[in-house]
């Protein structure tokens, strides 16, 4: 099986050549697709994150979540942890680790990720049995391992990618958390 690093480069070095124009026209197909998902549409709270390297641009589904009156949530990285913080469509940003913009933190607190509805996550591949494969730093998949197993109330989790981000199966470590979902410009794959 191809190694971890090899699928990341190889698909990274893919995404970093997309167009803007095919960027937008493909958030805003997996938009329409992602918007399809049962527990998307009757969520309250919906934890995202911005776009970075020609990531899946979130901008568009976060509008129209927006306008359901939806409570969105971005991710911050502190001291090697992810945490959740609101975030209102007309909120300034700031420039993080990474060159990851992120909100804000003044008079803030972190949500519960027991509280949130649907979490959906960056990734650089997925599988058909939706595992994915993130940026490397391993800050989702600790998230992941970590919290979840913990909670008895768990979000939704959706990978939002481009359909040349799917792979036939990643290699996968027994830590690794599957997604509920993952949306693509052309397909919604659900967890079998």
């Amino acid at each position: 099986m191809i190694s971890k690093a090899s699928i990341r480069q190889s698909l990274r070095d893919q995404r970093i050549l997309l167009e803007p124009d095919h960027i937008e026209a493909c958030s805003l197909k997996v938009t329409e697709n992602v918007l399809s998902i049962h527990y998307l549409q009757r969520a309250k709270k919906v934890a995202l994150y911005n776009a970075h390297e020609n990531e899946v641009d979130t901008i568009y589904l976060m509008r129209q979540l927006s306008r359901q009156g939806v409570e969105l949530y971005l991710p911050v990285m502190s001291d090697g942890s992810l945490l959740f913080y609101s975030y209102d469509i007309d909120e300034q940003l700031s420039e993080a680790q990474y060159g990851i913009m992120q909100p804000v933190l003044q008079d803030k607190q972190p949500i519960d990720w027991s509280e949130l509805d649907v979490m959906c996550l960056p990734l650089v591949a997925f599988d058909t049995q939706c595992f994915r494969l993130g940026r490397g730093g391993g800050f989702y998949d600790r998230a992941l391992a970590t919290s979840l197993t913990q909670m008895k109330n768990k979000p939704w989790l959706i990978g939002l990618a481009y359909e040349f981000q799917c792979a036939d199966k990643l290699p996968i470590e027994p830590w690794d958390v599957p997604l509920d979902a993952v949306s693509t410009e052309s397909h919604v794959y659900y967890r079998a």
